[in-house]
């Protein structure tokens, strides 16, 4: 897979989380499905796209990471962790990120760190291990992802 169809993969990740997050705050969503009460399908649904916004956001950062090192070095670190990633990229982009985040009150280093292993955190939280989800303010970090696909 080319850079730019990695980055447009990311960038539409992105997109359908975004579409995803208001499913959360509405607590009248019903999915038509069969056999279940109405709250059942009301609470499937916020956590299902919860879930989703989650993974979409963490795996769209790590798609358009690994797009832009790859551009600027013809390569990536094989890794999920967000934040080896970022550090892979070069200085005048972390600082451009870092600069464009500080426009907005943010600490792109920070958000990032704190979402860094979400992706498998998220993807593996039924594996049977009892896995301590410390990661939040997914909103700050929908910006972080925002701005590095905009790189």
């Amino acid at each position: 897979m080319r850079p730019e169809e990695a980055k447009k993969i990311a960038y539409g990740m992105q997109m359908m989380s975004k579409i995803i997050e208001p499913l959360i705050a509405s607590n009248n969503t019903l999915i038509n499905m069969p056999s279940r009460s109405p709250e059942y399908k009301a609470e499937a649904a916020i956590m299902g796209a919860a879930y989703s916004m989650i993974m979409l956001r963490a795996f769209a950062a790590e798609m358009a990471l690994k797009a832009i090192s790859f551009d600027s070095t013809g390569g990536f670190k094989k890794t999920h962790d967000l934040q080896e990633l970022y550090n892979e990229l070069g200085e005048d982009i972390r600082d451009k990120i870092e600069m464009m985040a500080a426009q907005q009150s943010l600490d792109a280093k920070q958000i990032i760190a704190d979402h860094k292993d979400d992706f498998i955190v998220w993807r593996y939280i039924w594996d049977g291990e009892n896995k301590n989800i410390t990661s939040s303010n997914f909103p700050d970090f929908s910006k972080i992802v925002d701005i590095i696909l905009s790189i």
